[in-house]
């Protein structure tokens, strides 16, 4: 599903992972125990409080049309809540049942003047993008 550079990439960065696919369905990568930034994020408790959550999977769907198509959005299977008044980080506050488990959607896009360029960029490109999101939600 992905190509060989992508998964050179991942294995570069030491972060394992899980190629998906459903049929139908879309064809998704699980990027599992991706770090969290330190304290910026919790999720609710059964007590009704807040617990801290030091890291989540991620999950990137993988277009039909990639790599020539961009990759755009991502999940995280731990409903984050920012720990500094466990709002929603903006733009993160839907879900979607994806293979069977429902995941937080996080709208985030490649924006001009950074477009997604065929040919150049690939999922390290995105996987930057990502991990800027979870930093300065």
């Amino acid at each position: 599903m992905l190509p060989e550079y992508d998964r050179e990439f991942l294995e570069s960065k030491g972060l394992l992972f899980t190629e998906r696919s459903a049929q139908p369905g879309p064809r998704a990568l699980i990027v599992h125990e991706v770090v969290l930034p330190e304290g910026k994020y919790s999720q609710s408790d059964a007590a009704g409080g807040y617990t801290p959550v030091a890291s989540s999977d991620i999950l990137i769907k993988i277009p039909d049309q990639y790599p020539d198509a961009a990759l755009d959005s991502f999940y995280t299977r731990q409903f984050l809540k920012l720990s500094s008044g466990y709002s929603d980080p903006p733009n993160a506050s839907g879900t979607e049942l994806l293979f069977d488990e429902n995941w937080q959607f996080w709208s985030r896009h490649l924006n001009p003047p950074y477009s997604w360029r065929p040919g150049v960029d690939s999922l390290a490109t995105y996987w930057n993008l990502v991990l800027k999101a979870l930093r300065s939600a």
